[in-house]
């Protein structure tokens, strides 16, 4: 089986990774700008790193006008999943239940309202407003565990 490319980010190649996903095609001056707001890295700091980066494969970089403009060539969902499944594999020896009940145990995140685990579909957390949305369901909003199962709900 062929193991996934885990991309192991920085802080700071993190923080530039999300605005190349959120800007593609950008110039090392709008990300330094962009990153201004959140600390003091100079501007030759944020060329350096993307360039680093470039060798390592994470973007990639055209010239306009006398401008680097980069772009990702990593998207943010292979990221996401390669840094959980290598999370999940180093601190929980591969254990989704132990790496679940750690979060809930620890307030990472909040239990899920049980309408949402009755609705057998997927919810978000907002870590903004430490809140699950909830999926629109059949099941009551008094529904527990025990009479309402993932996928079906009570008649």
């Amino acid at each position: 089986m062929a193991h996934k490319k885990v991309f192991k980010l920085g802080e700071l190649q993190l923080k530039i990774m999300k605005i190349l996903w959120e800007r593609p095609e950008t110039a090392v001056g709008d990300v330094h700008q962009a990153l201004s707001a959140e600390g003091s890295w100079a501007y030759t700091t944020i060329a350096t790193m993307l360039r680093k980066m470039e060798a390592r494969g994470l973007v990639r970089h055209r010239l306009e006008d006398r401008k680097f403009l980069y772009r990702p060539v990593v998207q943010a969902g292979e990221v996401a999943r390669g840094l959980s499944a290598h999370l999940l594999e180093r601190l929980f020896e591969g254990s989704l239940a132990d790496m679940v009940a750690h979060l809930l145990t620890t307030g990472q995140v909040p239990a899920m309202h049980p309408a949402a685990i009755c609705a057998g579909r997927s919810t978000r957390f907002s870590a903004k407003t430490r809140a699950w949305s909830l999926p629109k369901s059949n099941c009551p909003t008094n529904t527990t565990p025990s009479n309402c199962r993932p996928g079906s709900a009570p008649k």
